[in-house]
């Protein structure tokens, strides 16, 4: 069908700004996919999951430290390495025997908080990304309450089965022990 000369069809008629600000979203949602799916952004949202997990706020079941530890040993290679500095010197190779270690430990928690955590981000030469995390923590254990300062460091690497935990570094800071269970 043919319009008179001059006259336009009200469908064909597109202003530039309108394709200018279509292109510029495009390239604004592309630029997101971009660092979202960036390993370091996955990372660093990988290792504050791995913070939620380790924390324990409230009683739990049997099934849900199964859960926790079965979650805890997927972040895991396994060859993953843990060492505890401080008070609590602790060295452990391999996943099995770092989460029958957190499993002990959580069965024997109350209460394990972290509060302010500060997460940041290093990459090496060789590929591996290491997330370094601050944070003061409340631990309520046997009728003892520890406040402290602590720091982690999670060395992560990619292999076959994606980004996986190699070696986890805890670093106790500052430690105030407080016996709430003496009469």
């Amino acid at each position: 069908m043919s319009h008179p000369s001059g006259v336009r069809s009200p469908a064909r008629k597109r202003s530039p700004l309108a394709g200018l600000l279509i292109v510029v979203f495009i390239l604004l949602c592309e630029l997101w996919v971009v660092v979202y799916m960036a390993p370091e952004a996955r990372l660093l949202r990988a290792s504050k999951a791995v913070m939620r997990l380790v924390e324990k706020r409230a009683e739990e079941s049997p099934v849900a430290l199964g859960l926790a530890a079965t979650r805890l040993g997927d972040w895991l290679a396994p060859e993953a390495e843990l060492a505890v500095d401080g008070e609590f010197q602790q060295w452990m190779q391999g996943r099995r025997a770092i989460v029958q270690l957190f499993t002990q430990i959580r069965a024997h928690t109350e209460e394990l908080v972290f509060l302010r955590p500060d997460i940041s981000l290093l990459a090496d030469e060789k590929g591996r990304i290491t997330t370094h995390m601050d944070a003061t923590y409340r631990w309520i254990t046997g009728g003892l309450r520890i406040y402290g300062e602590g720091e982690a460091r999670l060395h992560w690497n990619k292999g076959e089965k994606g980004w996986l935990i190699e070696q986890v570094e805890l670093h106790i800071l500052q430690t105030d022990v407080f016996d709430w269970g003496s009469p």
